[in-house]
């Protein structure tokens, strides 16, 4: 396992490999706050899923699942070989659509729903730190 430690963050890889490089912790403080506790893990195939058929009713891997536990405390689950193989269809690069996903689930995290709101403020957030990575 390969872990990254920040304020409030933890980021965990329980896969094979490196963490994928990310700023992490900027992305989470601009999105949900400095003081939000977030978990980030990246799992197995069988590990997501077994959690998208608990949580979604949905069969296979999800690219990623958010679940808040307070307004202040949630954990993400990605899975980074469906994340890879979706970066083609979407025409982005590997971390280009990771940290869409990072982006898309904090705000699922916030309580957003899929919709035009919540499409603006991806959208901003991701240009915001296109450059960084």
């Amino acid at each position: 396992m390969k872990y990254l430690e920040g304020n409030n963050l933890s980021v965990v890889r329980r896969t094979r490999g490196d963490l994928p490089e990310l700023p992490y912790q900027k992305i989470k403080d601009t999105v949900l706050g400095k003081r939000y506790q977030l978990d980030i893990s990246f799992v197995d195939t069988p590990t997501s899923s077994k959690l998208h058929v608990e949580h979604k009713k949905k069969p296979g891997p999800a690219n990623t699942l958010a679940f808040p536990y307070s307004d202040s405390d949630g954990e993400i689950i990605m899975h980074l070989e469906t994340i890879r193989r979706q970066a083609r269809m979407y025409e982005r690069s590997y971390h280009h659509h990771l940290m869409f996903l990072c982006i898309h689930s904090m705000l699922h995290l916030k309580g957003f729903k899929h919709g035009d709101e919540m499409e603006k403020l991806e959208e901003r957030f991701y240009k915001k730190f296109l450059s960084s990575i």
